[in-house]
């Protein structure tokens, strides 16, 4: 029984270790991963367990180590996604619109989004492309959520602002 007390001391241990570092590296920003960033980074510990070295450090600090990375990791997908998916070219445009009216449309509304900040395009694109919620804006982008709505109605204003005076950019 000891052995099994033993283990779950030390499995409760690493999980600590765990969710310290993930606490360090993701900061208030991306609070709410910290519990998925656990679960994945001791999944990886549980894999990774035979590559441990004790004579190159601490178990915590490999652990500390895996969890930086891991971290390190998740803020680069989600800077990649905001790069190539938010990307001038797939804003509104899908070359399967046949109707001549929704085309010209969408051109507008493109040419009007070039326009403005990465932020403010970031922020219409994810809420009416990907019809994401305020919370999952607030987590991918880094803000805190109660920020979102007025962060959005600023940005829409602004769109509509270039829209209604016509100073589109051609493509």
């Amino acid at each position: 029984m000891k052995k099994v007390e033993k283990g779950f001391a030390d499995i409760n241990s690493c999980i600590a270790s765990i969710r310290k570092a993930a606490k360090n590296q993701l900061k208030a920003t991306h609070a709410d991963w910290i519990d998925d960033v656990t679960q994945e980074v001791l999944i990886k510990v549980l894999e990774k367990g035979s590559k441990f070295d004790p004579s190159k450090g601490s178990f915590e600090g490999w652990i500390s180590t895996i969890t930086k990375n891991h971290c390190k990791d998740l803020k680069n997908k989600k800077d990649n996604l905001l790069k190539s998916e938010l990307s001038e070219s797939h804003l509104f445009l899908d070359a399967s619109d046949k109707d001549l009216d929704h085309r010209v449309a969408k051109k507008m509304v493109r040419s009007s989004l070039a326009q403005l900040s990465e932020l403010d395009r970031q922020l219409i694109v994810l809420r009416f492309n990907y019809d994401m919620s305020g919370r999952e804006m607030a987590s991918l982008l880094g803000f805190p959520e109660n920020q979102i709505p007025s962060r959005l109605q600023r940005a829409m204003k602004r769109l509509r602002l270039i829209l209604e005076s016509g100073r589109m950019v051609r493509f």
